[in-house]
């Protein structure tokens, strides 16, 4: 009995070290806290499941002003409250992102209606509709006034040298602060304030303009700031895509809300127009082509094609003749002629004699895969649109805009500093958005090398240089000017055939924990 218990006791140890929060693959790796107020996770829960909230009298949930749900105090005795915990107090650099909507009227019994309160930061917003924010022992004020019924985005960064406040995007204040002094106390969302409260984060790092400015466009268009977009949606590869949760269309199995036409991000589902549902693209004939026809892609898990195959291939005559989503019976690469690959659901780059057979759902293909000028300027698999880098297309980086049409692969016959001379490389224009008619324009080229996938996970890096500048001072676009707007170079390490949310542990310990439990349960059986 004694050798039972000792068993128990180790396995059950374990097992509670094995049960890390599912944390969602493409929130940045410096996100501390992400309270979403939806329905799901539920209330004040966190969505990386470290510092769950409790609500006290506020209702989460309700009609959204950014993401799917907020968080809405009717009296100011609401809030939600979330346990002090070190993650919420970083000492080298802190980002605090929110969307707020004040009710009419302000609450005239609080002198500050507090709608984020620890010792160490908070924001208020006073009877004149000023908003102020305390961090550590300096004040930022914003000098606009916000009117009741209006959605701002609002980010307090703190870099170790200086604290900024932002308002959509935009710098309003900032000031030097080398320190913060932080208590134990509860960290309370709400304590004073009537009105929605959506999409709180917390990071242990300053987020950069450009990140702030994308968390801002993204959220701004009902995306969450884990928002990565692939490269081709429904590959089941690359980085979880948060549709715009305002697009009406399916909710398939697992949660994800899908667009009409569009395809899971596994693969698995493509949500039809006509029929108003979704369908299993393994299942049902045909779906995974109608999202071709829709997309110019195919809806199928990574590993699979769609295809038509019947009884030649598998013999049996229990294949009829339509498209499914059925296994590779080779993977891409392997094919070596034109023909061949586009019938296999690939993509071919390059001359129907010198050429190479690429997966079209990867996310890492960029306009640098052409090797010469006839295809990189033609781009025919619009990854100039679509490619890796892209994502940026259509976006606003600071008092910058960068026009999506601008987006497109460019024969560099230049080079830069880390690729040669006539490469295809990503073009896009960088441009004012406010303007006396002489803007200051910038041409950002992006070269991309992606390694390959290892243990499911890909390493990507990216160059970039500076061309066809105008209206800038001497004609030179200065290395602070490309930081500034946005081109500078970079790498990721991003998820390549895993799932969208990883589980720690999970893998070969998940087969010893079942050895284990069946141990357990056999020494039990054993002795009874």
């Amino acid at each position: 009995m004694r050798w039972n218990v000792l068993v128990l006791v180790v396995c059950s140890l374990f097992l509670i070290s094995f049960a890390s929060a599912a944390i969602p693959a493409d929130c940045d790796a410096n996100m501390v806290s992400y309270w979403k107020f939806d329905t799901t996770p539920l209330g004040a829960d966190d969505v990386l499941n470290l510092n769950d909230g409790v609500l006290d009298g506020a209702v989460a949930g309700n009609d959204d002003i950014a993401v799917l749900g907020s968080l809405f105090s009717s009296q100011v005795a609401n809030n939600a409250n979330v346990p002090h915990s070190s993650t919420l107090v970083p000492f080298s650099g802190l980002t605090l992102n929110f969307w707020f909507s004040p009710s009419a009227p302000l609450v005239a019994a609080m002198p500050f209606n507090s709608i984020i309160k620890k010792t160490g930061y908070n924001f208020s917003i006073a009877l004149d509709g000023s908003l102020s924010s305390y961090v550590g022992d300096v004040l930022l004020s914003s000098p606009a006034t916000y009117v009741p019924n209006t959605k701002y985005f609002i980010t307090m960064t703190w870099d170790g040298s200086n604290a900024k406040l932002y308002v959509n995007g935009t710098l309003e204040d900032t000031k030097p602060l080398t320190s913060i002094t932080y208590g134990t106390d509860p960290l309370t969302i709400g304590e004073g304030y009537v009105g929605y409260i959506d999409e709180f984060a917390i990071y242990n790092r300053s987020l950069t303009q450009a990140e702030i400015t994308k968390h801002f466009t993204d959220s701004s268009d009902g995306k969450d700031y884990c928002y990565k977009p692939s490269t081709f949606t429904g590959s089941g590869e690359g980085s979880t895509t948060q549709v715009n949760f305002s697009i009406f269309g399916c909710t398939v199995p697992g949660g994800e809300q899908i667009p009409y036409g569009g395809c899971s991000s596994d693969g698995l589902y493509y949500c039809d127009r006509s029929a108003s549902t979704y369908f299993d693209t393994i299942e049902s004939p045909g779906m995974c082509k109608l999202y071709a026809d829709d997309m110019g892609g195919n809806c199928c898990p990574t590993d699979r094609e769609c295809v038509v195959r019947g009884q030649a291939e598998f013999g049996d005559g229990s294949y009829g003749e339509d498209e499914y989503c059925y296994p590779r019976l080779q993977s891409c690469s392997s094919y070596d002629d034109s023909t061949e690959c586009g019938d296999h659901s690939c993509c071919w780059i390059g001359s129907s004699t010198d050429g190479i057979c690429y997966n079209c759902n990867d996310p890492s293909l960029s306009c640098s895969v052409y090797t010469s000028k006839d295809p990189c300027e033609e781009d025919r698999w619009d990854l100039g649109q679509n490619g890796a880098g892209t994502d940026v297309c259509g976006t606003f980086v600071g008092d910058k805009v960068i026009p999506t049409p601008s987006c497109e692969c460019v024969w560099d016959e230049i080079g830069g500093d880390d690729w040669e001379a006539d490469s295809c490389v990503l073009g896009r224009d960088i441009t004012d958005e406010f303007h006396d008619g002489n803007p200051e324009t910038f041409k950002c080229l992006r070269s991309t090398k992606s390694e390959g996938c290892i243990e499911g996970e890909q390493f990507m890096e990216w160059t970039v240089r500076a061309t066809n500048p105008q209206n800038f001072l001497n004609n030179i676009v200065t290395p602070a000017a490309m930081i500034r707007d946005g081109c500078v170079a970079g790498n990721v390490t991003r998820s390549c055939g895993e799932p969208i949310v990883k589980l720690p542990g999970f893998g070969m310990l998940n087969v010893l924990v079942a050895v284990c439990l069946l141990g357990v349960i056999y020494l039990f059986w054993r002795d009874n």
